[in-house]
């Protein structure tokens, strides 16, 4: 079963509250706006935790995978990808 297919038929009955910062909120709207099947922020910060919490362990794979590799002087833009993943993950 598709995830929004499992969500749609989920009971959604606990409130969460956060605090974001205006650029946070900006980059989820435009992130939303590219999102034809995501009607609301709701929607759109429901879908992310998703998405967060499947793509942890992919990452943590594709980290150690790209740090194996050897890089030439012209992988500045893969060392910044590097570099995101482990922010991230936290580490």
């Amino acid at each position: 079963m598709r995830y929004q297919e499992a969500v749609m038929h989920e009971i959604k009955d606990a409130r969460v509250t956060i605090l974001a910062a205006p650029s946070d909120l900006s980059a989820l709207d435009g992130w939303r706006r590219n999102q034809p099947d995501i009607p609301n922020r709701s929607e759109a910060i429901r879908r992310l935790i998703h998405l967060g919490i499947k793509a942890e362990p992919i990452l943590r794979d594709l980290l150690r995978l790209l740090e194996r590799l050897q890089w030439d002087d012209e992988a500045a833009e893969l060392d910044k990808h590097i570099a995101d993943i482990k922010e991230a993950l936290g580490l």
